[in-house]
């Protein structure tokens, strides 16, 4: 295999924002100042800044809270950048914490029904660990997805509410010492910019807490924080070439990579009955029927799997294997 790496270059990079804080805080004031923004507003907070000048960057408003929609809305504007459209220039989710609570509560759902057709009582259902996984899965494609439309030039702002950084002191005992972005868990690493915004005084104030750009020290305390800050360092790599980034298409080869090799080394794990019930589930109509009157006549399986001997299941398989792979 010829090897994949590229020459270093500075290319077409849109900047990637985590903003987080107290109510009340300016997030929303802070994204609606980016420009030619696509508005995701999954709380209903824009309706009064909506034909304001506060609002005239905003191209388009969507409100929503459906993780479905804002996975293909965004999915619609990385296909529009690749072809150079220039209607819009950042993508705001305002907040990222409403769209996490609807991916779990949908979730919940699902379990709640399951629970139901088995006889259980619905009201004392919990997320299940498969359904975490799923959770965990799609947050994972979406922030895939964020990275994506950034290596296309498009800024991302993405805002969240906070919640309590608790630590443990023993005998049951926790504290406060600090508060987190409330959304998907360790998403601070997919962002270029984080800041936790807050009020004093009847003033803004950002806090940064990590700037890839390198406009803003780390632990800098911003007043008054607009686009403006890094509005120089954006507009450095608007008109470069774009390299695509799409690491949900590593992700499904990683997935279809795993799956063989797990086939392949799972199937011989398992039991001489389940492993023929593997392969025979993979069989068209016809082998099927094939292979059920093969057994019989050349091995003298005539009825159920779990009646057939040792040696009979080792025939089994091996005709699977040989003549039916």
């Amino acid at each position: 295999m010829a090897l994949k790496f590229r020459k270093p270059e500075k290319k077409k990079k849109g900047a990637t924002f985590l903003v987080y804080g107290e109510s009340g805080s300016g997030k929303t004031l802070f994204a609606l100042g980016f420009p030619k923004s696509a508005y995701i507003d999954a709380e209903n907070g824009t309706t009064f800044y909506e034909g304001t000048d506060k609002a005239e960057q905003v191209v388009g408003f969507l409100e929503t809270q459906s993780f479905q929609d804002i996975t293909q809305q965004t999915k619609e504007l990385v296909k529009l950048m690749k072809k150079g459209d220039k209607t819009f220039e950042t993508l705001v989710i305002d907040s990222e914490t409403k769209i996490y609570e609807n991916l779990q509560e949908a979730l919940l759902t699902v379990d709640e029904k399951r629970a139901r057709e088995k006889g259980q009582d619905a009201l004392d259902a919990n997320i299940s660990m498969r359904s975490w996984g799923k959770i965990k899965q799609k947050a994972r494609s979406m922030q895939n997805l964020k990275l994506q439309l950034a290596s296309t030039g498009m800024n991302v702002v993405s805002i969240a509410q906070p919640k309590d950084t608790m630590e443990d002191l023993g005998n049951g005992k926790r504290i406060k010492v600090g508060i987190e972005p409330d959304m998907k868990k360790q998403a601070k690493f997919d962002y270029d910019v984080v800041l936790r915004f807050y009020t004093e005084d009847g003033k803004y104030y950002a806090q940064v807490e990590k700037d890839r750009t390198e406009a803003h020290l780390r632990d800098e305390i911003i007043e008054n924080p607009s686009f403006e800050d890094w509005a120089e360092v954006i507009a450095d790599r608007k008109d470069l070439k774009a390299v695509d980034v799409d690491y949900n298409v590593d992700t499904e080869k990683a997935k279809a990579s795993y799956e063989k090799e797990l086939d392949n080394e799972d199937l011989d794990s398992l039991p001489k009955t389940e492993q023929i019930k593997v392969m025979w589930g993979e069989l068209s109509q016809d082998d099927k029927k094939e292979f059920a009157g093969r057994i019989k006549t050349e091995i003298g399986i005539t009825g159920t799997l779990s009646k057939a001997s040792d040696d009979q299941l080792t025939q089994a398989l091996e005709l699977l294997k040989t003549d039916f792979a």
